[in-house]
């Protein structure tokens, strides 16, 4: 797609075209009036659901918490509501009832969410599926996709944005198994993402698959950044809003409706008004606008337009622009993330850490040798940049609430007393307090909390274990224990890494994760320590 000049500056336009956002509470302007009853904005937060025994949704979650408390949400918002603690379990459900929708976790015993699916597909069971999926089982998702769910969502996410999803579903109809081909474009859509490293390639691609496969024949987009979350238009295309002024007027009114309800809308005569009648001298025949939003807030808005006498856009093409805004969002929200992370201080960080070392001569160095290691083991074990990033943080700070230790105990040459070891064990929760009033550094946090749990469950500050423990702790937590065995301690002289490797061998499965020591020890498996000068990169500069 050949980009055009943007022509329509922030400095050129009413007041309207710039206003505070906020991820839940987006006010709509003074002087934007309310909608008509025909323009049908498609989810609202608080559009009235279908009779609840039309609608009935099987929640399939093997955590009972979790699954309770979808359960208590969506029977709220007026949903008849089932639930299955696991594949199996849903298939009886299944059987015995009308359901229109399953929401089903993807990793479960007794069954998993794929061969769930496809149970029901032989069964010819007819509900539409919605995936909810963590870190990692993304490929799975796709792979559910292709076997005919509606959609997947990632976890963690709001509530609001399973409303959405749930209600557009329901609305439209699932597009996405009624056009098997859809599947891959967005397949294609997201490989194109995964190149990406900024933000404005981001929305580059995205402006891109829209254009191809919608049609527009006027696109705008408006980005919200910094601190205040000022939207400003950010790219206009096609005669009817880079050259009309009405259009444009009439334009912002519908951005802000959609931020003000945190919803979307498709406008043409099939709502029962033309767009051009909303308005004297709009140029359009039908328009759709989406939000782009991700966890943290609303990172922008998509607005596409046809012409009088064109096709007019429908909810079906609705529900394909807000998968391509909601595949664009996580992109965007991870490349904002690192670089925040990027912006940190490198003189605040390292002062921390040698705040810290000040107080302990027996850890001098320790913490950027932690960084390091933990880093050179991210990468081995292959987690996103983005965590990289968080990792070699994190490694710095990890021991920053030992400056709310005693000299005394931190020092004491001989092993601790039980009183004296309940103080020590302090230092990760004095450490979260400390980096917890850092927004920079929110993600860091639950690194330096857990670092000290045990893979078994006998570690502290909360006693968690396995898969419970963050996964990027757990990393952590390899490294800052080879490290240690590795040093001089006032409690033991260093160990060669053979010896170290075999600590870590017989520790791993009781006090470490045994497939992170297992990545670790083929890392040393040339017995020599490791070179971690080449990761002393971004977002610390630490030489």
């Amino acid at each position: 797609m050949r980009q055009q000049s943007l022509r329509w500056h922030p400095s050129s336009c009413s007041s309207r075209n710039q206003w505070p956002l906020t991820p839940h509470d987006a006010m709509r302007p003074h002087g934007i009036r309310l909608p008509h009853a025909e323009e049908m904005p498609v989810t609202p937060p608080h559009t009235a659901m279908p009779p609840p025994d039309t609608r009935h949704i099987l929640i399939v979650e093997d955590e009972p918490a979790l699954r309770e408390a979808y359960a208590e949400a969506l029977g709220m918002q007026g949903y008849a509501v089932l639930t299955a603690a696991n594949g199996e379990d849903a298939l009886l459900v299944l059987e015995g009832n009308a359901v229109d929708l399953v929401l089903s976790d993807l990793k479960m015993p007794r069954l998993g969410g794929e061969e769930m699916l496809r149970e029901i597909t032989l069964r010819g069971l007819s509900p539409a599926v919605i995936f909810l999926t963590g870190y990692g089982t993304i490929e799975s998702a796709v792979n559910c996709l292709k076997l005919g769910a509606a959609d997947y969502l990632l976890k963690p996410f709001d509530m609001l944005q399973l409303f959405k999803k749930i209600a557009l579903e329901l609305a439209s109809g699932s597009c996405l198994r009624s056009k098997g081909g859809r599947v891959r474009e967005i397949e294609s859509f997201s490989e194109r993402l995964r190149g990406q490293n900024d933000s404005a390639e981001v929305f580059k691609v995205l402006l891109t698959q829209v254009q191809r496969t919608l049609a527009p024949q006027a696109m705008a987009l408006f980005s919200c950044s910094g601190q205040a979350g000022a939207l400003s238009p950010l790219f206009l295309w096609g005669p009817s809003f880079r050259e009309c002024p009405q259009t444009r007027s009439w334009l912002l009114e519908k951005v802000a409706l959609v931020l003000g309800q945190c919803g979307a809308m498709v406008l043409g005569p099939q709502m029962g008004k033309r767009v051009e009648d909303l308005r004297e001298g709009v140029r359009l025949g039908s328009a759709a606008v989406v939000p782009i939003v991700g966890m943290r807030g609303v990172y922008g808005v998509l607005a596409l337009g046809r012409d009088q006498g064109s096709t007019p856009y429908t909810r079906e093409d609705l529900r394909m622009l807000n998968v391509y805004t909601g595949h664009a969002a996580p992109f965007l929200e991870s490349i904002l993330s690192s670089q925040r992370f990027r912006g940190i201080s490198a003189e605040v960080v390292t002062s921390y850490a040698q705040a810290v070392e000040a107080k302990d001569i027996y850890t001098r160095g320790h913490s950027e040798r932690v960084s390091g290691y933990a880093t050179l083991l991210g990468q081995a074990l292959g987690v996103a940049d983005r965590d990289l990033e968080i990792l070699r943080t994190a490694g710095i700070l990890h021991d920053i609430g030992k400056i709310g230790i005693p000299d005394g105990i931190l020092n004491k040459p001989s092993g601790l007393t039980p009183e004296e070891f309940e103080i020590m064990k302090r230092h990760p929760v004095v450490g979260r307090d400390i980096i917890s009033r850092v927004s920079s550094l929110e993600e860091v946090v639950p690194l330096v909390y857990h670092h000290h749990e045990w893979f078994n469950g006998q570690g502290y500050p909360t006693g968690s274990s396995g898969a419970d423990i963050p996964l990027l702790a757990r990393i952590l937590s390899v490294a800052d224990g080879f490290e240690a065995l590795t040093s001089i301690r006032s409690y033991h002289e260093a160990m060669t890494v053979s010896q170290a490797k075999q600590v870590l061998s017989e520790g791993a499965g009781r006090q470490w994760d045994p497939e992170i020591v297992d990545a670790w020890i083929w890392q040393l498996r040339d017995d020599t320590l490791p070179e971690i000068s080449e990761f002393k990169g971004a977002p610390l500069d630490l030489r």
